[in-house]
C-alpha cells in the first residue's frame, strides 16, 4: 500500500508502509497421531497492520512428514489467513520442528510444530471363521468385531482379491471406506477406543472346499504379515509399527438338494378389494422338489417375522416337511392384509437341522392404493399484466386405477386486498375427465388446461384439488401474478418485445418516472390512449402481417 506520493518536477517518491502479522497460536502440537494416517491442523495468520502483507513459508526447515498449504499468500489488513497443516508420520516417535515464515517489510515470525505419533492397537475376535456346511447358492455370515484399543486412530483393510466367493459385511456403514477402483479391499476407520459390527460373508456357486488366510492392512502396514515375522524372530525387537494375527478361513460347500420354483413372492390387491368386513385373500404357490438322492427335510422359519404371520397377513398352509428323492411339494402363500400399506418380510429355510440357512423366501405384499401424479408438480405463471390470459398444459399421470374413474377439480379462488374474492383460474379437461381402468394398474395421462386471468392486481400461492368418484383427493400447487407494474411484469413484455411495441409517453410532465402501464389488448396498427393519473401510456400494438 502507498503512504505517500509527492510529485516535484517529474520526480515521484513511493513510500512503502510497514506490515505487521501474528499468530492466534504460535504453536501446532499434533497429539496421539496415528502412524501411517495423515492427520490435519490449522494455524491462523492475523495481519494486524494497515497494509497488505505477502508471506512465504521456508518449507525446507520443515521434517518431511509435515505439508503446509498454501505456503504463500497475501492477507489484507485486518485480515486472516487459515494455514492447513497436515502430519503423515511413519515411524512412531515424538517430534518438534519449527519452520521461518516470511514476511514484507516485516519481521520473519516462528512457527513451532511438534506431536508424538502412536502405534495402532487393533484386535479382531474372532478371527477364523469356518463355514462347516454353506450350500450351493446360499449365503452364511459369520459375525465378528474389530476393536481398536488404541490411542489414536486406526484403519483396517481385509484384501479378498483371491476370493471373489467372499465378501466383508459392515453393520455400520459410516465408517467404511469404499473405492471403486478396488472393490475388493474392504476397509473401515475407527477412532480410539471404538470398534465396530462386522460380518464375513460367503456366498459359493460351486461344490469345493476352502482354507486359507486373510492378511489384515492396519494403516497401510502389512499389519498380519509382520505379526508372522515378529513371531517367527528369535531376538524380540521392540514392537515398532501395527502388528496383528491373520484371519483364518475354512468352508465346505454342499451340493444343493432343494429345488424352488421361486424365492420371491409379490402379491398385490386392488384397494377398492379391500374390505373390513370380509377379508380378501392373495394366494400363491411355491413348489419345492427334491433333486439329491437322500431324504430332505425342510423346515420354514417364523422365529423373526413379528407380527405379521401372527395376524394372519401372511400364511403358509405348511410349515414343515420330508421329501424323498426326486419328490416335490406344493406350498400355499395367502396375503390377507388389513387396512392399506405395504408388508415385506423375509423367511428363512433351513434343512436337515442343519443352522445353516439355505434360501431367503421375500414376500411382498401391497395394497395398491390410486395416485394422481402430475407434469409439471407444480404450475408457476409468469406474472401478466391485468386483463390478459395464460395458459398452461400439464399432464395427468394416474397409477393403480383398477377400474374406470371420472376426474373433478376444486378450483379455488383468489383474496383481494379489500377482502374481495375473484376467480383467476380455470381448468378444462381437453380429452375427457375418465381414467379407463386397466389390469395392471397402468392408465392413460388425460391432458388438462389450466387458465389464469384477472382484472385487478393479485398474486396468491394456492392448491388446485383433483379428486375422483371414490373421494381419492390430490393437490396441485400452483402460483399466479397479474398486475401493471412494470419491473414486475418485465418477462412477459421481453418475451412478447418482438410481437407487439409498447409506447410510454409523459405528455404533461407532470411525472419524472413511469411506475404503472394500463395495459390492453388492441387491433393492430391502433393507438389507445391509456388511464393514468400522473402519466399518460400508450401502447401500439402492430400485427405482422
Amino acid at each position: 500500500m502507498l503512504n505517500a506520493v509527492n510529485v516535484l518536477d517529474n520526480l515521484i517518491l513511493i513510500t512503502f508502509g510497514h506490515t505487521k502479522v501474528l499468530y492466534l497460536e504460535s504453536r501446532i502440537l499434533f497429539s496421539n497421531s496415528p502412524q501411517g494416517l495423515t492427520s490435519w491442523r490449522k494455524a491462523i495468520l492475523h495481519n494486524v497492520g494497515l497494509n497488505h502483507a505477502y508471506f512465504k513459508i521456508s518449507m525446507q526447515s520443515l521434517l518431511p512428514i509435515i505439508n503446509i498449504i498454501p505456503s504463500e499468500g497475501i492477507i489484507p489488513p485486518g485480515g486472516l489467513t487459515i494455514l492447513n497443516i497436515s502430519c503423515t508420520p511413519t515411524v512412531a516417535e515424538k517430534f518438534d520442528t519449527k519452520t521461518k515464515i516470511a514476511i514484507r517489510r516485516a519481521n520473519a515470525i516462528d512457527l513451532r510444530i511438534g506431536g508424538c505419533v502412536e502405534i495402532a492397537d487393533v484386535e479382531i475376535h474372532p478371527n477364523v471363521f469356518n463355514f462347516s456346511g454353506t450350500y450351493v447358492g446360499a449365503t452364511e455370515i459369520i459375525p465378528f468385531v474389530i476393536k481398536n484399543k488404541g490411542l489414536t486412530r486406526a484403519r483396517v483393510a481385509f484384501n479378498l482379491e483371491k476370493f471373489p466367493n467372499f465378501s466383508m459385511d459392515l453393520k455400520n456403514k459410516s465408517g467404511e471406506l469404499a473405492d471403486p477402483a478396488i472393490p475388493y479391499i474392504y476397509s473401515v476407520e475407527l477412532e480410539e477406543n471404538t470398534s465396530v459390527e462386522c460380518g464375513i460373508a460367503f456366498s459359493p456357486n460351486e461344490v469345493a472346499t476352502f482354507d486359507f488366510t486373510i492378511q489384515v492392512q492396519i494403516n497401510f502396514f502389512k499389519a498380519s504379515e509382520l505379526y508372522t515375522e515378529y513371531l517367527s524372530n528369535s531376538s524380540k525387537i521392540p514392537m515398532t509399527t501395527p502388528l496383528i494375527q491373520p484371519c483364518y478361513v475354512q468352508a465346505i460347500v454342499l451340493q444343493a438338494p432343494l429345488e424352488l420354483s421361486s424365492i420371491e413372492f409379490v402379491f398385490q390387491v386392488p384397494l377398492h378389494e379391500l374390505d373390513t368386513k370380509n377379508k380378501v385373500t392373495k394366494t400363491q404357490d411355491l413348489v419345492l422338489r427334491n433333486i439329491s438322492k437322500k431324504n430332505v427335510q425342510w423346515n420354514l422359519d417364523l422365529s423373526s417375522t413379528g407380527k405379521l404371520f401372527k395376524k394372519g397377513i401372511f400364511k403358509f398352509s405348511v410349515l414343515t416337511g420330508n421329501l424323498k428323492p426326486h419328490e416335490k411339494c406344493s406350498i400355499s402363500i395367502h396375503f390377507s392384509p388389513n387396512k392399506p400399506r405395504k408388508y415385506k418380510v423375509d423367511i428363512p429355510i433351513r434343512l436337515n437341522e442343519n443352522p445353516t440357512c439355505y434360501r431367503i423366501l421375500c414376500l411382498i405384499g401391497e395394497v395398491k392404493s390410486p395416485k394422481l401424479l402430475f407434469h409439471p408438480a407444480f404450475v408457476c405463471f409468469t406474472p401478466v399484466p391485468l386483463d390478459v390470459t395464460t395458459t398452461m398444459n400439464i399432464s395427468i399421470l394416474p397409477q393403480n386405477y383398477f377400474r374406470n374413474s371420472t376426474l373433478s377439480v376444486q378450483i379455488p379462488t383468489a383474496g383481494l386486498p379489500d377482502s374481495d374474492e375473484i376467480p383467476p383460474l380455470s381448468v378444462k379437461f381437453t380429452k375427457g375427465r375418465v381414467i379407463t381402468g386397466s389390469h395392471s394398474g397402468i392408465n392413460n395421462e388425460p391432458p388438462c388446461h389450466i387458465s389464469f386471468t384477472s382484472s385487478k392486481p393479485v398474486t396468491f400461492l394456492t392448491e388446485l384439488l383433483f379428486h375422483d368418484d371414490k373421494d381419492n383427493w390430490f393437490s396441485l400447487p400452483l402460483t399466479a401474478t397479474a398486475e401493471n407494474c412494470i419491473l414486475t411484469i418485465y418477462q412477459y413484455m421481453a418475451t412478447y418485445a418482438d410481437k407487439e411495441k409498447i409506447i410510454l409517453k409523459n405528455e404533461d410532465q407532470r411525472a419524472p418516472y413511469v411506475s404503472q402501464l394500463k395495459y390492453w389488448r388492441c387491433e393492430g396498427g391502433a393507438e389507445v390512449n391509456a388511464d393514468a393519473e400522473d402519466v399518460d401510456l400508450y401502447k401500439v400494438c402492430e400485427s405482422k402481417n
